[in-house]
């Protein structure tokens, strides 16, 4: 989007998934690491919420300020419709944890790539 190419949907962009700002997994991993922390079984870095593809590309335009062009292509065979993980196991992990909103993640995503666009170009 913000090297104005379109961006490219497999479906009607109503699934969803669990996103999670890559600051917040870094901080439950070096926290993690850091307490020697491990756990038998698979530990979900997620946050039991939904966000549709639909609207993660309205809050992106919303922290670029700019419009998407969106193309849509027929879903992708094996393409799981709603994802939403149970993080039970992450928060008896770690009860402390304060994850960024998606909103504030996606603030900063943009921030960093504009700012990576820019030494780039130099």
């Amino acid at each position: 989007m913000l090297a104005e190419r379109r961006l490219q949907v497999f479906g009607d962009s109503q699934q969803t998934r669990d996103f999670v700002f890559v600051g917040t997994v870094c901080e439950i991993l070096l926290d993690a690491t850091l307490r020697r922390l491990s756990h038998p079984e698979p530990v979900n870095v997620a946050l039991n919420t939904e966000t549709s593809l639909l609207q993660l590309i309205e809050l992106l335009q919303s922290a670029s300020g700019q419009r998407a062009e969106v193309e849509f292509h027929a879903p992708r065979a094996g393409d799981v419709r709603h994802s939403r993980a149970d993080d039970s196991r992450l928060r008896a992990l770690f009860p402390d944890l304060v994850p960024v909103p998606l909103t504030d993640g996606l603030r900063a995503t943009v921030d960093r790539a504009r700012s990576r666009r820019r030494a780039d170009l130099r």
